[in-house]
């Protein structure tokens, strides 16, 4: 709300609001006071005023034989460009633009000009006329009081009535003389020592003190005759052995005298009297001289105060590293001092950083104090007229304000006008306020007494540490602990090579750690075993938790998992087959490694699938079986080609596919339907090898692979273990494993969490009606069971792109599983074998328990399974599951309806890839039906070769690019199926039918238009009747445009103009975003939209084409007239 000045009724002028404006008897237009505000609103913002600092005072390059006071120049300097420029303003709440303010609400921003006049030489007469010129020429309204020339300047200042603010130290006789225009913002000198003094009177070690002080200098002067008056004093109560030895006076003429005065005359009397303690005072330059002269005999000293120079930051490097260390001294302020702020600057490390960065030096106190003095003659004029009134605020000047009794008018509660009986200026509010003032500053408190001196801060003692004054006293400001007495080398007590208190700190640290360590270690250990036993009660599932709908069956020597309810959701009862429990008690032992770390703990699932006779007729006993996963399939005979190379001979290497074995030998490591004849033998029992050539197999149902590469014809392989060289003595006789590793394979499986992973419910010890040493897995139920059950009994069919989405779903899952730091074990056993269908058929893959078994440290010949070639280098599992992706998915999309499964791989040596487990027919007919792209994938994946094998991710990404692709020609090709087998496809296109009909050109037309409405996959699924499920695509461009004013040209245009209009425009619309590749999308009414990178892939072009696209539609919408009969 804006405040302004109207008449009342006797025509004086009274606060109003804008809601007021004007009375029956004055009215006024509303404009015009508008316009009234708007200009005292401006006037109100550029008025200020600026009161005149002025100084005396010389740096040590202007007057060499002055005493320099450059840094408290610059310390005036800073809070005055600071208030002027409002620098940091609003900053952490910090308040630099400042204002004063009368009882009507008059503001005034406060600002200072500083002047300071440099004397021409260095003595009393000089400074009094230079402090004279700037009262009467410079016309200064305040004076910032200089030290050294105290006592002459005080009686020049108080004569014109102008108020001098020392900063700085000076001594108490000063304010003693009661001048009503001296103020001093300094602690007490007499305050310097007593926190030091009663430091040393409380260690026993000191009891002589030796005090030297300068006669030159008054604070130095003041501060160690009252430490000797309070050391003889009130110390004593304190300690009576702690006394006063010795008290050195001197001046700058003895010191001139002698060059060597401080080591000849304050060393040596130091020395002399025996002291154990030492304070001087004395200026900061001759302060570090005596530290130098004092570093000498310093091994005799428990404890060093000196006043001023070692508050400089550079005391350290300029007197030595060694001889400041440890010394004592008072100072006024600091950059750590806790508890103190204000407005302006904030805390005193916030003031340090403005110094710094106005400066470009660290402060000490002197320019802390120098600052300070400004802030607090700052806050002084902002309260002094709060409770008067301006008279006359328009022409309203500073000197006006200070020297003018009738530019302001104040209430009796000042007391100055009603008390004094005289009319009241600005300069007395100004020496009332300041007088009264009680504030906290980044400085301390500050508060006058009596004599205007500031009573309220105290100061703070450092200790120099590492080169460092930090606080020590008093210890609720303390940044350091005060290190007293002095320590010295000579002094310090050795345990060994080590210091008493460094070897104390060690064997505290040890201890510490020891028993640390051991907490640690029990608290690990019940944390395990409290995560054991809810791991095993959250994985566990019993009989009573179920509601069984039906039970697993045993079909020959395998499992059909069956099915129950938990807790109301629909699960599947899986029997761990490929695992054998150690023991059917509920007691969990652990083994002596686990087999988590070593992949060492056999398996006896393979076991149970194999007749031990015919392992015998292979001259491998039952443990020896354990190299290989037999599985059978009755329909589908194939070659474990994974045997074939030297890479390939672990898990899948000597599998036993189909068929029975009897008897004969085995060369290339594979057994094959029937009887094989023709390998080498080893002493009368069949050689299992990986042999880089491959010599040719008799069999009665095939023959070997003639081009794979032949290095040579020889066949080296080690013989297998037999009666007499059983494998038992070498390894661990048991292969079961213990619930708990159970457990904790349970617990690996339920952390695959991936869309299409089949989610672990829990584990069943025991199931009614089956054997009790087969645990039972609990897993998310997928109602249309396994996808080799789908294939075979044909209970639906599935389509080119249901079998798309079971292929990429599989791919992710399995790029998903070999991207986990387990260093797991092959998760297909045999094609597409433990891959489930859901409810939307998708595919899903449940990874055998078998997998996850680490196999980090299975290159450790002595845990290694029978029968595995030692010498030869592990292959990737990864690469073994690509394999058995590459069979499984090309069995999918070439065994169908009409379609024979005989022939898809090793049908005839010479129809066969080079280097590759497939068919020429098969790959031909895979290029037909998915694409080059698909087939070329599908080709890899079986590659002979595991080095020629993609990863899932790059089969994850290629499957991705080839979406389309897949889509398209599978369309095309579907509407092209007759029933063929896959040994007629090279004659597949002879036996289409060319005469269609016209039934078959209204659905192709149909077709056309779905496809050119829909994506391809869009359109598919429309087709089938399903609602297709979405697809994401990482980056695309959208267009989206409307016409501008469609509203009105509909109101003012006939239904068949707008409708002619919208024709014209969206077909030269249509136009361009066919020519530039994109997808439109829709119209409703005058939006146009449509996308890039979507039906046509432009990854890096779509935002582009977009761009081009929206500037030719613009040149096109101006191109076409709204009506063309009435252009």
């Amino acid at each position: 709300q804006v405040k302004f000045l109207k008449l009342n009724r006797r025509g004086g002028p009274r606060p109003g609001w804008l809601g007021q404006v004007g009375t029956n008897r004055y009215p006024m237009h509303g404009l015009a006071w508008v316009a009234l505000i708007l200009a005292l609103c401006i006037v109100n913002s550029q008025r200020e005023l600026v009161f005149k600092l002025g100084s005396v005072m010389e740096t040590a390059n202007d007057v060499p034989e002055c005493p320099g006071t450059g840094a408290m120049i610059q310390a005036f300097q800073v809070p005055v460009e600071r208030l002027n420029s409002g620098i940091g303003h609003g900053k952490d709440g910090l308040i630099t633009k400042v204002s004063l303010q009368d009882r009507n609400g008059h503001k005034f921003r406060i600002k200072f000009d500083y002047i300071n006049r440099v004397p021409r030489a260095c003595t009393t007469e000089v400074h009094n006329e230079e402090v004279e010129r700037l009262i009467k020429e410079d016309k200064v309204h305040f004076i910032l009081g200089n030290t050294h020339f105290a006592f002459s300047e005080a009686k020049v200042v108080n004569e014109a009535k102008r108020l001098t603010y020392h900063c700085c130290f000076e001594t108490d006789e000063l304010f003693k003389l009661d001048y009503p225009y001296i103020f001093g913002i300094a602690n007490l000198a007499d305050q310097e020592t007593h926190q030091a003094l009663t430091s040393m009177a409380l260690e026993d070690s000191i009891a002589k003190l030796f005090v030297f002080y300068t006669m030159d200098f008054r604070y130095a002067t003041q501060a160690c005759e009252n430490a000797v008056d309070y050391a003889s004093s009130q110390l004593r109560r304190i300690s009576t052995k702690f006394e006063v030895v010795k008290v050195l006076k001197y001046s700058n003429a003895n010191i001139s005298s002698k060059p060597t005065f401080f080591d000849s005359v304050i060393v040596e009397e130091a020395v002399r009297s025996g002291a154990t303690a030492v304070i001087g005072c004395d200026s900061t330059i001759n302060g570090f001289a005596i530290a130098k002269a004092l570093g000498r005999i310093k091994h005799r000293l428990k404890a060093i105060f000196m006043t001023l120079s070692p508050t400089v930051y550079s005391f350290a490097s300029g007197v030595g590293p060694e001889a400041a260390e440890y010394i004592l001294t008072s100072s006024s302020w600091h950059p750590k001092m806790l508890g103190q702020g204000d407005s302006f600057f904030g805390t005193p490390k916030q003031y340090a950083d403005a110094y710094e960065a106005a400066v470009g030096s660290t402060p000490s106190f002197v320019p802390a104090l120098a600052s300070a003095t400004v802030v607090s003659l700052m806050f002084a004029i902002q309260s002094a007229f709060k409770d008067c009134e301006f008279l006359d605020p328009a022409n309203l000047d500073v000197d006006s304000l200070l020297f003018d009794s009738n530019a302001i008018r104040c209430t009796n509660s000042t007391g100055i006008a009603a008390v004094a009986g005289m009319p009241v200026t600005g300069y007395d509010m100004l020496l009332k306020s300041l007088s009264a003032q009680s504030m906290s500053t980044f400085l301390g408190k500050v508060e006058f007494n009596h004599f205007r001196r500031n009573i309220a801060h105290e100061p703070v003692v450092l200790q120099v540490q590492n080169g460092v004054p930090e606080i020590v006293l008093p210890l609720e400001q303390a940044s350091k602990k005060l290190i007293m007495p002095i320590p010295h080398p000579e002094e310090e007590h050795r345990i060994g090579a080590l210091k008493e208190d460094i070897f104390i700190v060690v064997v505290v640290v040890v201890v510490a750690g020891t028993l640390i360590l051991l907490a640690a270690l029990l608290l690990v250990f019940f944390y395990r075993k409290q995560h054991v036993d809810k791991i095993q009660l959250l994985l566990t599932v019993e009989a009573e938790q179920l509601q069984i709908i039906n039970l697993p069956v045993q079909l020959g020597t395998s499992w059909e998992s069956g099915k129950a309810r938990l807790r109301n959701t629909l699960v599947a009862l899986e029997p761990l087959t490929e695992i054998k429990l150690a023991s059917t008690s509920g007691e969990i032992t652990m083994p002596k490694k686990s087999f988590l770390m070593k992949g060492k703990w056999l398996l006896g699932s393979y076991l149970s699938n194999v007749d031990s006779k015919k392992l015998r007729s292979l001259g491998m006993d039952s443990e020896a079986a354990l190299s290989g996963h037999m599985v059978t399939n009755p329909q589908l005979y194939d070659i474990d080609v994974e045997s074939l190379q030297h890479e390939d001979t672990y898990m899948n290497g000597g599998s036993v596919n189909g068929g029975s074995v009897n008897g004969g030998s085995v060369n290339g490591g594979s057994v094959y339907k029937g009887s094989v004849n023709g390998g080498p033998t080893l002493n009368g029992r069949a050689a299992m090898a990986t042999m880089p050539s491959m010599p040719t197999i008799q069999s009665t149902t095939m023959t070997a692979i003639p081009s794979l590469p032949t290095n040579s014809s020889t066949v080296s392989s080690p013989s297998l273990p037999t009666n007499s060289q059983s494998p038992k003595k070498d390894r661990p006789r048991s292969n079961a494993l213990s619930q708990r590793q159970v457990l904790d394979l349970v617990w690996r499986s339920k952390n695959l969490q991936h869309p299409s992973v089949v989610p672990v419910v829990g584990v069943m010890w025991a199931l009614p009606g089956m054997s009790e040493n087969i645990p039972v897995l609990v897993t998310e139920c997928c109602e249309l069971g396994s996808l080799t059950s789908v294939l075979e009994n044909q209970t639906m069919e599935l389509d080119f792109l249901k079998q798309l989405d079971i292929t990429k779903d599989l791919a992710d899952a399995l790029a998903y599983l070999h991207a986990q730091d387990m260093h797991l074990r092959p998760a297909l056993t045999s094609k597409l074998c433990g891959v489930h269908l859901n409810k939307h058929v998708r595919a899903k893959l449940r990874v055998p328990l078998t997998s996850l078994i680490s196999m980090q440290g299975d290159s450790d010949a002595r845990h290694q399974p029978p029968g595995f070639l030692r010498t030869r280098p592990q292959k990737s599992p990864e690469l073994q599951d690509v394999y058995q992706f590459g069979l499984g998915i090309t069995q999918l999309h070439t065994v169908g309806p009409g379609v024979s499964s005989s022939g898809i791989f090793f049908d005839k040596p010479e129809q066969m890839l080079e280097g590759c487990a497939m068919t020429t027919s098969t790959y031909c007919e895979l290029e037909r039906t998915r694409g080059h792209g698909f087939a070329v994938l599908l080709r890899e994946c079986c590659a002979i070769d595991p080095h020629m094998r993609p990863t899932f991710t790059q089969i994850v990404e290629r499957l991705e690019a080839l979406g389309s692709e897949v889509m398209q020609v599978a369309q095309h090709s579907s509407h092209e199926h007759v029933p063929v087998t896959v040994s007629d496809a090279p004659n597949f296109a002879r036996s289409f039918s060319r005469g269609h009909g016209a039934q078959n050109k209204c659905k192709h037309g149909a077709d056309s238009l779905l496809y050119e409405l829909f994506p391809a996959k869009v359109a598919e699924s429309l087709k089938c009747g399903r609602f297709p499920d979405p697809e994401p695509y990482p980056s695309v461009s959208l267009f989206f445009s409307d016409i501008v004013g469609y509203t009105d040209l509909c109101s003012k245009l006939a239904p068949e103009e707008i409708m002619d209009m919208l024709h014209r425009l969206y077909s030269r619309f249509d136009t361009l975003a066919q020519n530039l590749r994109l997808f439109k999308v829709e119209t409703i009414g005058d939006a146009y939209m449509c996308a890039s990178n979507l039906l046509h892939p432009e990854p890096e072009a779509h935002a582009a084409q977009m761009a081009a696209f929206a500037f030719s539609v613009c040149a096109a919408a101006n191109q076409v007239p709204v009506c063309e009969s009435n252009p």
